[in-house]
Parts: structure tokens; C-alpha cells; sequence
């Protein structure tokens, strides 16, 4: 397991805490599912070529760091969502809670229990005509495997 804090603004923090005592889950359970349900999104795109975007600055007494324990598959699934959208993980936290909190609220099934995507993370490097290619794999990549004989 890896530990590591988020800093959430309190509004993030007390819509999650709301939500995770409506579902009765923990607030850790309830920002691993607004993950993943963010990473299920369409509608996420490569923001490549830019800094990193970070929640809007407010007073510091607004903020709380959120210690949390994720497994190293969701510690790097976590951290890939961060560089492809170049939002960090607790901007990610926002949109996703923002995004979903109204569904949320009205849908005490949305998320299963088995919601993790990523338990197969797989990463490859590969040269395709002298161009060093990366493949990462939130799940595992079968035929990909197959088609370069890996395995």
C-alpha cells in the first residue's frame, strides 16, 4: 500500500463525506469510485503540453489534507489520469464529485462493489519504425500481447 494526501477544498471534502456516510462507505472507498467513474468518462481527453491545472486558490482554512492508503495499481492509475489530463489529483476529485454528485445523490447503485479498473495495469515499451512507443493498459491487453508475442 502507498500513503499519500490530497489537499481538498472543504466544500470537495464535506460533499464526499456526505456522500460516503449516505452510501456507507468509506471516504477513501467513495474517492477511489469518483475516480475511476471520471476515468469511465467519454469525455476525458490528453491535455498534453501544458502545466499542470490545480484547484482555484482560496483561504487556507478552507483547505483539508486527506491522508489516504491506495494500492499500487490505483496509486499509478491515479497518477496517469493526473498526466493525461494535467489536472492534479485533487482538481481530478473535484470535477468528478462535481460531475457526479447529483447522480449520485439519486442513485445509491451507480457504483458496485467490484468498481476498481485498473487490477491488470500493464505497461509496455515497444519501437514501432524507430519510434519509442509507450502502451499503458488499465486492464489487461490481451490480444495486444498476443500480436507481439509477449505472450
Amino acid at each position: 500500500m502507498i500513503s499519500t494526501t490530497y489537499n481538498l477544498h472543504c466544500d470537495v471534502f464535506n460533499k464526499i463525506t456526505d456522500l460516503a456516510n449516505r452510501l456507507n462507505i468509506s471516504r477513501s472507498k467513495m474517492i477511489r469510485r469518483l475516480l475511476n467513474q471520471l476515468m469511465l468518462n467519454q469525455n476525458l481527453r490528453f491535455n498534453g503540453f501544458k502545466s499542470v491545472n490545480y484547484q482555484s486558490d482560496d483561504d487556507e482554512n478552507n483547505w483539508h489534507c486527506f491522508h489516504i492508503r491506495l494500492r499500487e495499481d490505483e496509486y499509478e492509475f491515479f497518477n496517469d489520469l493526473r498526466k493525461i489530463s494535467k489536472c492534479s489529483v485533487s482538481l481530478l476529485i473535484a470535477i468528478s464529485l462535481d460531475q457526479f454528485f447529483t447522480t449520485l445523490h439519486s442513485e445509491n447503485n451507480l457504483f458496485v462493489d467490484n468498481y476498481t479498473q485498473c487490477r491488470h495495469y500493464v505497461i509496455i515499451r515497444d519501437q514501432v519504425d524507430g519510434i519509442l512507443c509507450w502502451y499503458l493498459y488499465w486492464g489487461f491487453p490481451e490480444k495486444h500481447l498476443k500480436r507481439k508475442k509477449i505472450v
